[in-house]
């Protein structure tokens, strides 16, 4: 899991990259649920799926 704010609207998002096969890795944008543009790019092999939360978490 990843968590970041949007860049575009400050939302708080958890992205699950869905990263199942190890190499073939590819960077992939990811889309705000909220304001749906670009939020952030991931490094993974999967199709990542962002989530808005209500805080982030303590890591």
């Amino acid at each position: 899991m990843v968590y970041c704010k949007c860049r575009n609207c400050g939302a708080n998002l958890e992205i699950d990259e869905n990263d199942y096969m190890p190499g073939c890795r590819e960077t992939e944008d990811v889309n705000c649920p909220k304001c749906d543009k670009i939020a952030t790019s991931v490094f993974t092999s999967g199709f990542p799926v962002a989530r808005e939360i209500d805080k982030m978490p303590i890591i």
